[in-house]
């Protein structure tokens, strides 16, 4: 039986995602036609309605990742859900009112939002075991440069365990037939910072032989991977242009800045008030913390953020990030960067051209130095304006490592549209509630215990 569904398991899970999406959409339609009928007078009205808000919570689960049963963690995937159908509903909630020209209780809404959370989260649950089911956890080998390296990875996929199991690390410098009997009998193989030889010979190899193969790329790999195939003459070759955002793109840019900006500023400075005040207070410090930060072609401006750490955290004038229980950090500093009002005062930098809503996060010239001797192709972050948000955050977290925020910077660099800032802008609405994405780097070692690291002298 089971290998029959696991046959037909793409077919199984896209109907999953669609009884998902229908289930919703039909609470919506029950809770509408009960409730909300004065809303619209005619029969078509009520079912264009009900388009419209099957339309709207389309576009948020693909936005916040709705569908992604099996890849996203359960609790993250039930947010998601909770997240599309709270926008999807309050749309609908201003439709109907306008419609009605008439203000509309709203109880009735709140309690299909409350049914929809309940009944996303028992789908959820559901259908990631049926996921994990029908695809059962990979079976991995690692082939990379050294220990140091393999540990990042390790670190990553232990969060994933559902999906892969990691059991045999190779480092690069062993022969190649050695590598060859090993990963043989693995179902899947992740290839990571090793030479450009034995990369192109182990992607011979899985590709001859139909395995699965995870490629961590270089960022000299990411620049490669968005060029576009030209010829000079009769010469095949692949362009990189690197052009970035054109002038028509830098002045709608520039211009939704300081609009935003400027909206923000005025609508927020009641809260700035209360927040700053409640600071002062609280140690008898200043309300704003003041740091120089790195944008665009290296340019040095001060950032500007309300304060979260103790006056003298810095008093050794070490640079130092925070960590996970950092003991740096005030009661109410807490709060205000797990709920991201550290960052309001941001918005003046955007105001003044220093800073984007969308880009690469700042980062401070002595941190960024030393990044760069490790990783020579962090300066490629500089290519574009920093920004309050961006690819790196609502993709990753605050602690992640500064060569995984290069890359994900660089694809958004390398990718760049307007179309791709807006997107970003409305998927940090969702992380911006997310507690783990305001996490400090962790010291937490990394568990190797059921991992064999294979070496010259071991056998195979």
């Amino acid at each position: 039986m089971k290998k029959l569904l696991i046959k037909f398991r793409y077919t199984i899970l896209s109907l999953a995602k669609l009884f998902m999406f229908a289930s919703l959409v039909g609470l919506f339609t029950f809770v509408y036609l009960e409730q909300y009928q004065e809303a619209t007078l005619a029969y078509r009205a009520n079912a264009f309605a009900v388009l419209v808000y099957a339309a709207i919570l389309f576009f948020f689960m693909r936005m916040y990742g709705g569908y992604n049963i099996g890849y996203l963690r359960k609790n993250e995937l039930s947010y998601s859900l909770a997240v599309s159908c709270f926008f999807a509903d309050t749309a609908l909630y201003v439709i109907m009112c306008m419609f009605s020209e008439s203000f509309l209780y709203p109880t009735a809404m709140i309690g299909l939002f409350i049914m929809q959370t309940i009944v996303g989260i028992i789908l959820t649950a559901v259908f990631n075991r049926l996921y994990f089911y029908l695809y059962p956890a990979r079976q991995v080998a690692l082939v990379c440069h050294d220990r140091e390296s393999a540990h990042s990875i390790i670190n990553k996929i232990k969060t994933s365990k559902d999906r892969y199991t990691l059991r045999c690390v190779l480092p690069d410098t062993l022969e190649y037939e050695k590598i060859i009997k090993v990963i043989r009998n693995f179902e899947s193989v992740i290839i990571h910072d090793v030479s450009l030889e034995m990369k192109a010979q182990l992607l011979d190899y899985c590709y001859s032989t139909g395995k699965r193969v995870y490629i961590v790329p270089s960022a000299q790999d990411l620049i490669m991977a968005n060029s576009h195939m030209t010829q000079i003459f009769d010469t095949t070759a692949i362009l990189c242009k690197n052009r970035g955002p054109s002038m028509e793109e830098r002045i709608i840019k520039r211009s939704f800045d300081i609009l935003v900006s400027l909206v923000g500023l005025i609508c927020l400075s009641p809260i700035m008030l209360i927040v700053g005040l409640i600071i002062h207070f609280y140690d008898g410090g200043p309300a704003f913390f003041k740091q120089k930060r790195l944008t665009e072609r290296r340019k040095v401006f001060t950032l500007y953020k309300f304060r979260s750490m103790r006056v003298d955290s810095e008093a050794d004038g070490k640079a130092r990030l925070a960590s996970a229980n950092d003991d740096r950090i005030t009661p109410v500093g807490k709060f205000i960067r797990a709920t991201r009002l550290d960052e309001i005062p941001q918005l003046i930098n955007i105001l003044k051209g220093d800073m984007s809503l969308v880009g690469p996060r700042p980062e401070r010239p002595e941190i960024a130095e030393e990044y760069e001797k490790i990783y020579p192709a962090f300066k490629y972050r500089l290519k574009m304006k920093a920004g309050l948000t961006g690819y790196a955050q609502v993709n990753g977290r605050y602690s992640t490592s500064p060569v995984d925020k290069l890359l994900l910077d660089l694809r958004y660099i390398q990718n760049f549209s307007l179309l791709t800032d807006l997107k970003i802008l409305l998927k940090t609405i969702k992380v911006v509630f997310m507690p783990d994405s305001a996490e400090g780097f962790s010291e937490e070692k990394t568990d190797v215990s059921q991992i064999e690291f294979i070496n010259h002298d071991s056998e195979s």
